[in-house]
């Protein structure tokens, strides 16, 4: 029997909703059991929504290399064979290009460049120089702009996109989140900043805003995962885990809790919390797998996530139930 037969069947995740008169339930149940999207040929890694839901990009071992291929796991297209591309690549909000950091070794050093790539041509544009220091890229102001890090200090660059069309105003307020050494740093496109300090003796990692940018969620260096105001205020600790990613609706974050030997991983499992860290769900519980790096479905109705002995990505589907309790 396939071992994933053994993960629980139905998970119920039941958030209450503030309201006149009744509360009702919103409670997410998997449906079925994972289901394998790629074959064992190709070890892939870290997979990555399209924000249109129809594509779903990936890396290989050591982030080197990026492939795409459509929500089946059919239709393989490789981007680049580039080192270290895979590693905190972002889709453009239209799913027509991908924002990367590629790497180089140049005169015995390791240096990065931030570059774009057309989904539709696999043709790259590069949007710096090469060298050292230089942070992960984001998209802005509705794919015009690049923002990334040179040594924690925030750089803004135009993306020279050709893709122009339905592109709304830029909004003032928009929010670009990055990382430092024991800080977050949020900045608006005019690099008006605001430092949330939380622990100056720890790091963060994995850092995001929540779909309406209002939370944040963070990893840091104590193995735990965190939600807080986007103002550093109300920070609950949600318990060990890995790589937290929102739900589009922003009330769940999906997650991974993994241990070693100290040399390799030998168990991971992906978990569901809610923000409040009321709620933990299991959403695998596997012998033979180590599941790890899951993402969210633009839609909310389907989860992916690699394997990391295989290489192989895996889906399982969500749905969304709402119950009205029965009045007294």
């Amino acid at each position: 029997m396939n071992m994933y037969k053994r993960i629980l069947a139905t998970v119920s995740i039941i958030l209450y909703l503030a309201g006149n008169g009744a509360a009702s339930e919103d409670t997410l149940k998997v449906k079925g059991v994972p289901i394998p999207i790629t074959q064992p040929r190709h070890r892939f890694f870290h997979p990555r929504w399209s924000p249109d839901g129809t594509m779903i990009a990936v890396t290989g071992e050591n982030y080197r290399g990026l492939w795409i291929m459509n929500s089946h796991g059919h239709d393989l297209k490789n981007l680049s064979e580039d080192e270290r591309i895979g590693y905190g690549f972002e889709w453009a909000s239209d799913s027509k290009e991908i924002a990367c950091r590629t790497t180089k070794i140049i005169q015995n050093r390791r240096l990065s460049a931030i570059k774009t790539i057309d989904v539709a041509s696999a043709m790259s544009r590069l949007l710096t120089d090469y060298r050292t220091l230089i942070g992960i890229p984001t998209w802005a102001a509705n794919n015009r702009k690049i923002c990334y890090t040179i040594d924690d200090n925030l750089q803004i660059i135009n993306s020279e996109r050709k893709h122009t069309k339905h592109i709304k105003a830029i909004s003032p307020d928009e929010i670009v989140l990055y990382q430092s050494y024991g800080r977050i740093i949020l900045s608006d496109l005019q690099q008006q900043k605001q430092t949330i300090l939380v622990d100056p003796n720890s790091r963060f990692i994995n850092a995001n805003l929540s779909p309406n940018q209002n939370k944040i969620a963070f990893e840091m260096t104590d193995g735990h995962i965190y939600v807080m105001n986007r103002d550093g205020t109300n920070i609950v600790d949600l318990g060990i885990g890995s790589h937290p990613r929102w739900s589009p609706s922003g009330n769940w974050l999906v997650y991974y809790i993994s241990r070693d030997d100290g040399q390799r991983v030998i168990d991971s499992e992906i978990f569901i919390t809610d923000i409040y860290g009321n709620k933990r769900i299991w959403l695998t519980n596997t012998r033979d797998r180590i599941e790890m790096n899951p993402d969210w479905s633009p839609d909310g109705n389907t989860i992916v996530f690699d394997e990391y002995e295989t290489g192989i990505i895996y889906q399982v589907k969500i749905i969304k139930v709402r119950v009205v309790p029965s009045m007294r």
